[in-house]
């Protein structure tokens, strides 16, 4: 997110494709495909992405990137006037060092060419915010074991009456993060990074001298700012550890403006189930889905089992009896009639209940 969707605003993304390793890349190919629900989206710069029908590709000469280097490109839609607040927009991209695409798999670490990512219509908010991803599940945003890389996203907009000459945004991190492993990947201007030890707290400061942002005013889109990093969070954390995280945004001499508080919370490697007499281990994959997805159940008996896929206003739209075995087995479950979108699987067995989040993109 550049900044967030509003029914009857432009909503802005950067798509950025960074190089992780140490070959310079020169024939990159990228694809960008979109769930559908805002209209046609227009690419900055342009000439590179074309296509329709909700799916873009490298049309012209990818740009050469270096080792450690990154390209950003600015995605505008214009967002429909009755989509409804709360509504779940999905976003798939992928990219490729070689011809053709299908090949992404022969990278060395082809998991981070793809990215499924959804954003939610909402109404007026504030420009200065904080997001983190994977933002987890639930108000506490639940993430596993296996999640050990957080990357956060600090936004920062100069909404005043002047052009801001600096910028410093001051980061406290979270004490449950490895600070060490902070590592900066995109940032919107030249930026110098600093990390010092306060009392019993590490500090990420992030200085832009001399960015000259402008005022909202007189350019809506360059008056906002942004940069990312991932951090890694510490080893051996107790199930239920938070990671809680927010930052301090400094306009010239101004006051700072306190950005939201983003919120992880550490779950057992299957998710949170309630407590039972029997734990079951239950998972969906793949996710992001497109017409179907196989329920991957661990029993510690034999038992029968519901499983349930739900919309995000609670509302029952599947329902499957499941009888399981002792250990694992795999329930392949149809949703090709369903609409793109975020929606919740539960299974319930043997007194425990546990919820996955599902997206489907087509």
């Amino acid at each position: 997110d550049y900044n967030f969707p509003v029914p009857g605003h432009t909503y802005n993304q950067a798509v950025i494709i960074s190089n992780d390793g140490t070959v310079t890349e020169s024939a990159l190919l990228a694809g960008y495909k979109t769930d559908g629900q805002l209209f046609a989206p227009t690419f900055v710069p342009g000439g590179i992405f074309a296509g329709g029908s909700n799916y873009y590709s490298t049309a012209a000469g990818f740009p050469t990137i270096a080792p450690g280097a990154n390209e950003s490109f600015l995605v505008t839609y214009n967002v429909p006037t009755g989509i409804p607040v709360g509504t779940s927009v999905v976003f798939k991209d992928s990219t490729a060092y070689a011809a053709p695409m299908s090949n992404w798999l022969t990278d060395y670490s082809p998991w981070n060419n793809v990215n499924y990512f959804t954003t939610t219509v909402i109404g007026p908010y504030d420009p200065n915010f904080k997001e983190v991803s994977p933002k987890g599940r639930g108000a506490s945003g639940i993430i596993f074991t296996s999640d050990s890389v957080l990357e956060y996203m600090v936004h920062f907009q100069n909404t005043g009456t002047a052009t801001a000459e600096n910028i410093v945004v001051i980061d406290t991190l979270d004490n449950n993060l490895n600070a060490a492993t902070l590592r900066p990947v995109y940032m919107s201007g030249k930026c110098k990074v600093t990390l010092n030890q306060v009392g019993a707290y590490k500090i990420a400061t992030f200085t832009f001298p001399d960015i000259n942002l402008p005022t909202a005013t007189a350019e809506p889109v360059t008056s906002n700012g942004m940069f990312t990093y991932t951090v890694h969070t510490k080893p051996g954390l107790a199930i239920g550890s938070t990671f809680q995280n927010s930052a301090s945004i400094y306009f010239d001499y101004n006051a700072p403006i306190k950005t939201n508080k983003t919120l992880n919370t550490l779950g057992s490697a299957a998710g949170v189930p309630s407590v039972g007499a029997t734990q079951e281990s239950f998972t969906v994959y793949p996710n992001p889905a497109n017409n179907t997805f196989n329920a991957i159940i661990t029993s510690a008996a034999t038992a029968t089992g519901d499983l349930k896929v739900c919309d995000i206003t609670g509302r029952t739209l599947i329902t499957k009896t499941v009888n399981t075995q002792t250990g694992t087995q795999t329930v392949a479950v149809d949703v090709n009639h369903l609409a793109p979108g975020t929606y919740f699987v539960t299974y319930s067995a043997n007194g425990a209940t546990t919820t996955q989040k599902l997206v489907i993109i087509k």
